[in-house]
This record gives structure tokens, C-alpha cells and sequence, in this order.
């Protein structure tokens, strides 16, 4: 266990369209996160599930992937909905947009602040927003029931 307070990973549809948080609160996660996405980089790893990552809290999504794609290959976003209208997203990059995406999460770890970071934003597809120790009322809310529960 990485730490007490859980990352969570939310979809919902908010003034910038199709949006994807990811809550972080803990600087190792997003270290932990860093070091993951380092190896798609160095294609050590094939494929990221955020699903099956550490300490997380996922709401409104059944699946989320990160990959690098072949050279010569577009690298691409889908977004698609279950009968309960949970999100899959499936997200594929280029080796330079892995290195960008790196890039993002080194400024959060460096500035070690309270931030964001839009790993994606293609406004008409899927907004991907990566934050880190910002306060979300509906965060919190994730992260108390699941205190109760223990």
C-alpha cells in the first residue's frame, strides 16, 4: 500500500466536455504514476490499466488504458459508455506524447504544490486532468464513504 489517501479516478461531463480526473493526493502516487508511465516510455510495459494501479477509488468508469502505439501508427482516444452508462476509455500515444505526458507530471512532482495538469485536452474527445492535492468536494466525499466502510 502506497498510502492512507487513495487516488481516485472519476469520469463526468463538466463545462470542458467528456472529462477524466485523476485525484491525487500523495506525492509518492504521483511519483508511483511517473515511474509507470516511464515504462510505456522505455516499452519495458505495453499497456497501463489505471484500474488495476494502487490505492485507487474509481467512479463512473469500467475501464481506462494508456498505451503506446506502433510507429507510423496515430496515436488516438475512445471513449465509449456501458448499460450504466460507466465510461471506457481506451487512450493511446506516440513515444513524443509519452515524453510530454512525462513532462506534465515532472512539473506537478517539482513544484510539489497544489495543481493540475491536463494530460489531454482535446476538447471534442476526452479531457484527461491529472491533479494533484487540490481540494474536490466530491473527492472527498469518495474518500470518506470509503473510511466508513473500513
Amino acid at each position: 500500500m502506497l498510502n492512507d489517501s487513495k487516488t481516485i479516478i472519476d469520469y463526468y461531463y463538466g463545462a470542458l466536455g467528456s472529462t477524466i480526473r485523476i485525484d491525487v493526493q500523495e506525492l509518492e502516487w504521483l511519483k508511483y504514476l511517473r515511474n509507470k508511465i516511464e515504462q510505456l516510455r522505455r516499452r519495458t510495459l505495453d499497456c497501463i490499466d489505471f484500474l488495476q494501479l494502487e490505492d485507487i477509488i474509481v467512479s463512473n468508469v469500467v475501464s481506462f488504458s494508456l498505451a503506446t502505439v506502433c510507429k507510423n501508427r496515430h496515436s488516438y482516444i475512445a471513449l465509449s459508455f456501458n448499460e450504466n452508462k460507466k465510461a471506457s476509455i481506451r487512450w493511446n500515444r506516440t513515444i513524443e506524447e509519452i515524453i510530454s505526458l512525462l513532462e506534465f507530471i515532472d512539473e506537478l512532482i517539482e513544484n510539489d504544490k497544489p495543481g493540475h495538469q491536463y494530460l489531454e485536452n482535446n476538447y471534442e474527445d476526452l479531457v484527461v486532468e491529472l491533479a494533484y492535492k487540490e481540494f474536490s468536494p466530491y473527492s472527498e466525499m469518495l474518500r470518506l464513504n470509503l473510511e466508513r466502510l473500513k
